[in-house]
């Protein structure tokens, strides 16, 4: 039987602060696995203010292992990847290449899953906006198992 370690928790201003059953699921059947065990929020690296990625004495599905590039269109810049990807990960990886993301925050520490939630935004967002304007779609892994 798989181990469960409870962790201390917290957003980037490390309040508040929570403990919670951590799972690092690697693939889609992980996920839908973790699912069966109660109450799951997803979680990237922590870095969204407030407490939306801890869950108090349930379950937290630490994302990082999903982290593969699935396909790359270098003609247009289209990387499809999975949520746990981060952006330093993708600079590291194209920028060199001559492709930055469009829209890029403060911090280079964030996973697209999270840019995808919380609608991210860079210092020119007045011109370039949030985001979204950098995803051409995404599907999503829902509560009950489906993807849609």
């Amino acid at each position: 039987m798989e181990s469960v370690q409870k962790k201390r928790l917290a957003g980037w201003g490390n309040y508040p602060t929570a403990e919670s059953y951590a799972l690092q699921p690697r693939n889609e059947q992980d996920v839908k696995s973790d699912l069966k065990k109660g109450k799951v929020i997803a979680r990237g690296l922590g870095r969204s203010y407030g407490d939306q990625a801890v869950n108090e004495d349930k379950y937290v599905a630490v994302c990082t292992k999903l982290d593969h590039f699935l396909d790359w269109d270098a003609e247009n810049g289209i990387l499809e990847c999975e949520a746990g990807v981060s952006l330093e990960e993708i600079i590291s990886t194209f920028g060199s290449k001559g492709w930055l993301p469009m829209i890029c925050p403060g911090t280079k520490f964030v996973t697209i899953g999270g840019a995808i939630a919380n609608d991210i935004h860079g210092k020119a967002h007045h011109i370039d906006g949030s985001f979204v304007n950098c995803v051409l779609s995404f599907s999503i892994l829902l509560a009950d198992g489906t993807i849609a």
